[in-house]
């Protein structure tokens, strides 16, 4: 096991411990008589132990270790140490990757689609075994391409296909892609996920910015794939990286191109307890070892039984 598999998951109980030794080093020094021991002839300190009335210097320490000891192990307990529980990334429906796909005219006349197409393949090739892979077509309107599936072969297919005529409705509705996305996320009861745009940046308008948002808060990540088309003609729209830094930062994902996939596919092949703990859902990526603590401290706790307080 290395560091990166122990975490402490409410870390601020940590201040505690520390706080306990210097407690215990001033009452140790002060003594259990306190200022009396100084001020109070020695022989009649003892005459007055030698009765019971005092308490001499020394006589409560081992007690007031044992209550220290005892209040140091439960903030520790409490601070939540914990083990990366193994069996997290075997929940197969709990995160996945959808892969929109551009097929608007300026991607299809540009030839863009075609890199478009590659590297969605690369992508999905490399994405992680436990998460299942849903393919999105979009252009003035989305459509389902593929439902989640662990099945990679069932996408090539499309992504190896001619997509010019594909998608009907003219235009570039990334919003529209989104909320299909947002759908299929809820529909299959999914916690996290990836939603990743294979695009130009064509048709980032409010709608779609209001929708990435809408996917960030929902606990997915919108993310950006950008492809640089070549604009051969006046009239077709030019690229809009701009618009598709924007879509990603609203997202609350990455942009990455074409050219180089390495951001994207480091930011997906994120350890799914990571993004489960990100997700609100701690309990399933986590094994939390305070509980077996508590069981710790009891043993110096027996020690106090007997004694007089």
């Amino acid at each position: 096991m290395n560091l990166s598999e122990f975490v402490f998951l409410r870390p601020w109980w940590l201040i505690v411990p520390p706080l306990l030794v210097a407690l215990g080093f001033i009452l140790r020094d002060r003594g259990h008589g306190g200022d009396w021991v100084r001020a109070t002839d020695p022989s009649l300190l003892r005459a007055l132990e030698k009765r019971g009335a005092f308490k001499g210097r020394g006589k409560g320490g081992p007690r007031l270790s044992i209550w220290l000891i005892v209040a140091g192990i439960i903030a520790t307990a409490l601070a939540g140490p914990a083990i990366r529980n193994p069996a997290s990334s075997s929940f197969r429906n709990l995160d996945g990757v959808i892969v929109a796909l551009d097929t608007s005219k300026s991607m299809i006349d540009s030839g863009a689609v075609t890199d478009g197409q590659i590297a969605a393949t690369h992508l999905i090739d490399n994405s992680a075994a436990s998460q299942q892979v849903g393919l999105i077509l979009f252009a003035g309107d989305a459509y389902l391409g593929s439902p989640f599936s662990a099945d990679r072969q069932m996408l090539y297919p499309l992504l190896g296909g001619d997509l010019s005529n594909v998608v009907a409705e003219q235009g570039s509705a990334p919003a529209r892609a989104m909320t299909l996305a947002q759908t299929m996320f809820s529909d299959a009861d999914m916690i996290g996920g990836d939603l990743v745009l294979v695009t130009d940046g064509g048709g980032v308008d409010p709608a779609a910015i209001e929708a990435a948002r809408a996917l960030r808060k929902a606990g997915r990540r919108a993310n950006v794939l950008f492809v640089a088309s070549a604009q051969g003609d006046a009239n077709m729209p030019a690229p809009d990286r701009a618009g598709a830094v924007r879509l990603a930062a609203e997202g609350g994902g990455i942009l990455a191109d074409t050219a180089d996939l390495s951001p994207l596919l480091s930011a997906l092949d994120l350890p799914l307890g990571q993004k489960l703990e990100k997700n609100g859902y701690t309990a399933l990526a986590w094994l939390d070892l305070g509980r077996y603590m508590l069981i710790l401290a009891a043993i110096p706790f027996l020690g106090l039984f007997g004694r007089r307080i």
